[in-house]
């Protein structure tokens, strides 16, 4: 089970990476409110909601398919469904946090990250609150959400 959960980690993360990448190159606008700090706001709009609901059905889906795999190959325990989904949101958390944020927006800054008019944010605790909030505020309601849904209804 082990790396059944490792392999999705590392699956769930690389869509989420990609994902977000991608967003960053076709629709830029989105990240203005984060990339600033929020000194500049971002307009709503529907591709920006779409783009918010696409990201949010990855993480969350990401958790849901981990618990089918374990309750299916594995045991249907609620604890153990519950902590296979919050691995997977601990993992795409810390990829972001890693890989997006800190090697790749603090360090490398490719020009398509780049926002005219504003001054990048390098600030390594900024960029950790969000994994935090995203482990904590997200990861947990989102993992019992995915097992207890998994558990009550398949």
């Amino acid at each position: 089970m082990t790396w059944d959960i490792f392999i999705g980690s590392a699956l769930a993360s690389t869509i989420f990476t990609v994902l977000i990448c991608l967003t960053y190159i076709f629709t830029p606008d989105i990240w203005l409110d984060e990339v600033s700090g929020g000194k500049i706001k971002t307009k709503v709009s529907f591709i920006n909601i779409t783009t918010g609901v696409l990201i949010f059905a990855t993480v969350l889906g990401s958790s849901f398919l981990m618990s089918l795999w374990i309750k299916y190959n594995y045991t249907s325990d609620f604890w153990v469904l519950f902590l296979g989904a919050y691995i997977i949101q601990v993992a795409i958390n810390l990829v972001d946090l890693l890989i997006l944020d800190i090697l790749i927006y603090m360090w490398i800054y490719p020009s398509f990250m780049r926002f005219e008019g504003v001054e990048p944010l390098h600030s390594y605790w900024y960029h950790t609150k969000g994994a935090l909030k995203g482990i904590s505020i997200i990861g947990i309601p989102f993992a019992l959400l995915s097992a207890g849904v998994v558990t009550w209804l398949f």
